[in-house]
């Protein structure tokens, strides 16, 4: 079996979703695998070698187009997803791509409704509807879509009958543990989160401020974006930022930080119920005790009290904070607990298997 994996870019969707778990199938002996991107020389020539493609979160003309040539020619292929891309909120800046609704916003005075998303003024919903369009045609066409989670295949299953879930998982070779290092008595606070967190932002905001005025020893590190530009009483003096790095480098990033506690607020809504819980994973990979809401993935995998603390109202927030900031012994016995479990049931080596498996019956469905 060799297995074609193209990667459209250097993103972490990208590299978890496809360009690792391909090259990890190879390196393991599962089956002969091959990387293509954008700039191969030879993408026909190579996919003509394939016995199965998989690629991910490309909807086009041109994929409906190349899926079609590849299955016509008893190639299947694989489409991966780890989002919900029919319900993208407007806070995201996704929403210029994938939203198809304008939206309004109340004003700060609650007297006015404020254009968010205007047709024809900062996107077009025409044009992303038929980008939703070819979405699900591309959904409908292919052998198997695989998924991160169990909504999202709820999802995605009105459109294919062959959707699989395959966890996210880590490299430990590079997510390898090494103890941090800062000044005595400090606890560094660590949120990693890009534009579409601006909901997730907003309601944890007031609960890090309250954390700075309480524990003058305690730094908030945002990793992916600086959120000065959202009002609030955070003390920015005692924030730092590492802006988003090319994944191939953000878990050297991430180890460099040396942070002690990560925290994964979400809001409690079909799109987040359909996120993985990566965030969970990398923090525990690095062993930190990681605190998230008590919804979706994180409800499901993590046990609180035991390798995490799940919370849901801002005071639960704050109270659990306080414990972790407080209490150095328990903070080490949830990380270590929780670096133990990601180790086993996230681990790459491990779940590469899981996607040889569905390579295989994927394959074997089509003789």
């Amino acid at each position: 079996m060799r297995i074609v994996g193209f990667a459209q870019d250097n993103g972490a969707c990208t590299a978890i979703r496809i360009r690792n778990p391909v090259a990890r199938i190879g390196s393991l002996g599962l089956a002969d695998t091959y990387l293509i991107g954008p700039t191969e020389e030879d993408i026909p020539g190579q996919l003509e070698k394939a016995d199965i493609v998989i690629l991910g979160r490309a909807f086009a003309e041109n994929v409906i187009r190349g899926i079609d040539t590849l299955q016509s020619s008893d190639k299947p292929v694989v489409f991966d997803l780890d989002d919900n891309f029919f319900n993208i909120s407007p806070f995201s800046p996704h929403y210029k791509e994938l939203g198809i609704m304008p939206v309004n916003m109340e004003s700060m005075d609650g007297l006015a409704k404020v254009p968010m998303w205007e047709e024809g003024v900062n996107f077009e919903a025409k044009k992303n509807r038929k980008v939703r369009e070819m979405a699900i045609e591309v959904i409908r066409s292919v052998s198997c879509l695989t998924v991160t989670t169990a909504p999202l295949k709820k999802v995605y299953s009105r459109f294919n009958d062959n959707v699989r879930i395959v966890p996210n998982s880590l490299d430990f070779r590079v997510w390898n543990y090494q103890p941090i290092k800062h000044m005595s008595g400090n606890v560094r606070i660590l949120w990693t989160g890009a534009g579409n967190h601006t909901e997730d932002f907003m309601f944890i905001q007031p609960v890090l401020s309250d954390i700075q005025k309480k524990y003058p020893n305690v730094t908030i590190v945002f990793a992916g974006s600086d959120w000065r530009h959202v009002k609030g009483s955070i003390d920015y003096s005692r924030v730092e930022v590492a802006p988003w790095t090319e994944y191939v480098a953000y878990p050297y990033v991430m180890k460099s930080l040396c942070c002690d506690i990560g925290i994964a607020p979400i809001r409690t809504n079909d799109f987040d119920d359909c996120r993985s819980n990566i965030k969970w994973l990398e923090y525990s990979a690095l062993k930190m005790a990681t605190v998230a809401t008590n919804f979706g993935d994180y409800k499901r995998t993590m046990k609180s009290g035991k390798d995490c603390l799940l919370v849901e109202e801002k005071k639960d927030w704050f109270d659990a904070l306080s414990r972790l900031i407080e209490d150095e012994t328990y903070r080490k016995e949830l990380a270590e607990n929780a670096y133990k479990e990601v180790r086993n049931r996230y681990n790459l080596d491990f779940v590469a298997d899981r996607w040889a498996k569905i390579f295989k019956e994927t394959l074997g469905g089509t003789n």
